[in-house]
């Protein structure tokens, strides 16, 4: 790592660095493989990603015990090498990673990455997106696979990829706290795929009795709305805003206020305003809901941290409807939100 730091020009010329993805990509699979399924036979069905256990996600990197050479300690020490040769290498990993095809008992080299967002270890799940966050910025969303080459295998434009990346990032932004730095490359990376499957014709199907399997015993997911249907385009992107807007109907911790950092993000980045348009509602409908929210139990009194999210959360739902005013016009705006605070005070008065 220091090497590829001080001295990226040496190890360029030295052409090391397809040997070193593929060593690599082997590792951290076998690693994952022994974390996660505890020595089971491959091939299994893997544990419903709602229901694996993280970690405290709002703990910063260099807090605690370094791990030595445990299990989690290898596979975060293999992710910061592979976080420094996108860094410094971005071409030759890039190029590398490309080059690989899926084997049958060795997945693909930013699959492996992906899985390792869902590891028990916060460490682990920060250089993990960060990983992912500087892939996909290298990417245009609107158009995935016009620089592939013949022979080379982009994971984000196979079948049902985009949904499975989707819905692991969700999971990982789903926590109570996270760290500044673990959102920033979330929203990077959900950003992205919103974008990517609103432009794309790529297939998201799911199989939905696993999708139905995987929510049974998720509290957060009852307005998540479900799996996108067998295509691409606006269906797919509705289908990731509907599940960010799921979790953050969840009051607990800093859900809402993360969901709404995405949300601006995704105002922030997109141009066009016909993809703006298409998830409007859903937008200024998360920033009324946060901003008329209260506590959880108003019968118990409310930590300082508490008042202090409360108050971060809607601050920032504030902004991102002044921004949304920006971009669509005040006209269009006033009427949108009329309509969505009326449904949402007509269903408060259903119940």
């Amino acid at each position: 790592g220091l090497i590829i730091a001080g001295r990226p020009d040496v190890v360029k010329k030295s052409k090391v660095v397809p040997n070193v993805v593929y060593t690599l990509r082997a590792l951290l699979h076998r690693l994952l493989v022994i974390s996660n399924n505890d020595g089971a036979v491959e091939g299994t069905r893997r544990k419903s990603l709602q229901k694996r256990e993280l970690s405290v996600a709002g703990q910063n990197e260099g807090d605690g015990d370094g791990g030595g050479v445990t299990t989690w300690s290898i596979l975060y020490h293999s992710l910061l090498l592979t976080e420094k040769l996108f860094t410094h290498l971005p071409q030759d990993i890039d190029g590398a990673i490309l080059a690989h095809s899926a084997e049958e008992d060795l997945p693909l080299f930013m699959d492996t990455v992906q899985e390792s967002m869902l590891y028990p270890h916060s460490w682990v799940r920060s250089v993990s997106c960060r990983i992912l966050a500087l892939y996909v910025s290298r990417r245009n969303p609107v158009n995935l696979d016009v620089s592939l080459q013949k022979d080379q295998s982009e994971i984000l434009v196979q079948h049902n990829q985009l949904y499975n990346f989707s819905r692991r990032l969700c999971v990982t932004l789903n926590q109570p706290v996270l760290t500044s730095n673990l959102l920033d490359s979330l929203s990077t990376c959900l950003v992205f795929v919103v974008r990517a499957l609103f432009y794309s014709n790529i297939k998201t199907a799911v199989n939905n009795a696993d999708e139905k399997a995987d929510n049974s015993d998720s509290e957060d997911e009852d307005e998540g709305g479900s799996a996108p249907a067998a295509k691409g385009g606006v269906a797919g992107a509705n289908w990731v805003i509907q599940r960010l807007r799921g979790i953050g109907a969840d009051s607990r911790g800093y859900r809402r206020f993360n969901v709404i950092k995405v949300f601006a993000a995704l105002v922030t980045a997109e141009e066009n305003e016909e993809m703006l348009s298409s998830h409007l509602e859903q937008l200024i409908e998360g920033c009324i809901r946060s901003r008329i929210s209260r506590a959880v139990n108003e019968d118990t009194e409310m930590t300082s941290a508490a008042i202090q999210n409360q108050k971060d959360t809607k601050e920032a739902a504030g902004e991102l409807l002044e921004a949304i005013e920006q971009r669509v016009g005040s006209s269009s705006f006033i009427g949108i939100y009329g309509e969505v605070q009326r449904r949402i005070e007509s269903s408060k008065a259903d119940k």
